[in-house]
């Protein structure tokens, strides 16, 4: 992970706890950052390549990660986009686009 007060230069690069320096446990792709809804910080939502499987890492700080064990996704969930939602605007699109209906 590289860091930098400026868009431009200089970078740091921060080594991950992880794998020799990652922040994840392995390849992953399609990351999402966003801030946890839950408690203070950060996670960090992505698909682990070719396996069919989703993962999310949490941070107090963007710069220390933690793989978060205790989370599911839907079996189809690739490459992530989040959108905080309202209770009420849960169920609006529930009601008018599941496709149990």
């Amino acid at each position: 992970m590289a860091t930098s007060q400026n868009l431009n230069v200089p970078y740091r690069i921060i080594e991950g706890s992880l794998n020799k320096g990652q922040i994840v446990p392995v390849i992953i792709e399609g990351p999402t950052v966003m801030k946890d809804l839950v408690k203070l910080g950060w996670l960090l939502l992505y698909n682990y390549c070719m396996t069919n499987r989703f993962g999310a890492s949490y941070s107090p700080n963007l710069i220390h990660w933690k793989v978060e064990e205790d989370v599911s996704y839907p079996s189809e969930a690739r490459h992530a986009c989040v959108s905080p939602l309202t209770p009420e605007e849960a169920k609006t699109l529930i009601e008018n686009y599941s496709s149990k209906k």
